[in-house]
């Protein structure tokens, strides 16, 4: 069973990265059902993965800042679909039960695009990174959107509207929890001295 959930995700990961096409998003959403699990391991393997390069390159090592992120990555990926899935249900009335397919498909386009922009801000010159960086992001939001109208059959306008709904739903859960997470860290770590 983990063999076969491992193989769904590389398969996956491996089709957006070579055909990122509304098909492609369609037939990789059927094989979604009971991915929620697998789908907040992938935040934490991000989330380990995107704190370790910085540490493999001479960052020093701060457990509250490794906790944060172990903790806020599966929070934005479980809600940030709950945000889409509420809007396509609420504003735009779709019927079908979509948060397991949107939650299969953000994750994997997450994972996908963090995998290539974590070693890429840290092993390339500041001057391309800044712009590299935003390209990606940008490819990202655009990958979100192309496959949001696929999963819902929506207008482009529809899905732009769901995925940008979506991702402030998710920044802001980042911008609150990070600071509520900081000090009760830093409380933890004043109780322990």
């Amino acid at each position: 069973m983990l063999s076969e959930t491992l193989k769904d995700w590389l398969g996956t990961f491996w089709r957006i990265l070579i055909s990122p096409t509304p098909k492609t998003f369609i037939e990789e959403a059927e094989i979604a059902k009971d991915k929620l699990g697998s789908a907040i391991g992938w935040a934490i393997f991000i989330a380990i993965y995107s704190y370790m390069i910085p540490i493999l390159t001479g960052y020093v090592f701060n457990i509250t800042i490794l906790i944060s992120a172990l903790l806020i990555f599966p929070l934005v990926v479980v809600l940030v679909p709950s945000a889409a899935h509420f809007t396509l249900k609420r504003v735009f009335h779709r019927k079908q039960y979509l948060y397991d397919k949107v939650l299969y498909i953000y994750t994997a386009i997450l994972v996908t695009f963090q995998l290539i922009i974590t070693p890429v801000t840290f092993f390339i010159s500041a001057d391309i990174v800044s712009t590299l960086s935003y390209l990606l992001l940008f490819y990202q939001f655009v990958l979100l959107v192309i496959a949001t109208k696929a999963i819902a059959q929506i207008k482009y306008w529809q899905a732009t509207a769901t995925v940008l709904s979506a991702v402030i739903v998710g920044a802001t859960i980042f911008i609150c929890t990070l600071p509520f997470i900081t000090s009760l860290m830093s409380g933890v770590t004043q109780t322990l001295r």
